[in-house]
């Protein structure tokens, strides 16, 4: 598998996890484990798999020492990978965009970065996915996966490359396409001309601030992934995992 060139990536690990109470009031739901082996370990794995060197991680204050434990038990095999982890604390609740746009956009600089949910398990062929995202033009890319089995919403019409529509809570979808939790941002999408700015507002969502009005303008694409995601938000789809993945 070859490298992508970004080196940056972002992981949401700042969720309460409250699918998975009463498991999750004891230990943040990165951290709970897929055979053995905390399910954040995956996804760092796939980030310095693909070259990415400067990694932070949002998560929640109270979880705090959680992850300093982790770091001593399993963060030194990702140090001489050659990754820098770094965990940042979220000051309230902002949503899956909030803290990015709000405080990370000078750190971001003028480089694409990977931005990525943290309580999954998935295979994408990163660098697969930058080319796709550098051919479209696209400010943004989010990666889909074709699933067969869920049909309890999240899915996405594509059409010619670009997210067509959001296919949200609805029995019998249109498509077989849902949302890896992986997606691909360039500086652009936050540049003055961007269609989507909000005014003073902390808490944003990805799927509500964001690829919404950027699908509207035809700006936001689909890359279709070959890999395979585990969702581990509930207990049904962690033993899935634990099982298959």
């Amino acid at each position: 598998m070859s490298q992508a060139t970004i080196t940056k990536a972002l992981l949401l690990a700042g969720g309460k996890g409250s699918r998975l109470h009463p498991l999750t009031l004891e230990l943040p739901k990165p951290l709970i484990t897929i055979r053995k082996k905390p399910l954040i370990n995956y996804n760092l794995e796939l980030f310095a798999r693909h070259g990415v060197t400067d990694m932070k991680v949002l998560i929640r204050p109270e979880d705090r020492r959680d992850y300093e434990r982790w770091a001593r038990e399993c963060g030194q095999e990702f140090l001489d990978a050659g990754m820098g982890i770094q965990f940042i604390e979220e000051p309230e609740p902002m949503g899956t965009l909030g803290y990015l746009y709000n405080y990370l956009r000078e750190w971001m600089g003028d480089e694409n970065i990977f931005v990525s949910n943290g309580d999954e398990i998935k295979n994408i062929d990163l660098a697969a996915m930058e080319q796709f995202h550098r051919a479209t033009g696209a400010p943004v890319t989010v990666a889909l996966v074709v699933e067969k089995e869920r049909k309890d919403g999240g899915f996405v019409l594509v059409r010619e490359n670009k997210v067509a529509q959001f296919l949200e809570k609805q029995g019998m979808p249109d498509s077989n396409l849902m949302s890896a939790g992986m997606y691909l941002l360039s500086p652009s999408v936050f540049g003055a001309d961007a269609v989507w700015i909000p005014h003073k507002k902390n808490f944003l969502m990805f799927e509500t601030d964001l690829f919404p009005p950027l699908a509207a303008q035809g700006k936001l694409a689909g890359y279709i992934s070959e890999g395979i995601v585990f969702d581990c938000g509930t207990f049904e789809r962690w033993e899935r995992a634990i099982r298959e993945a």
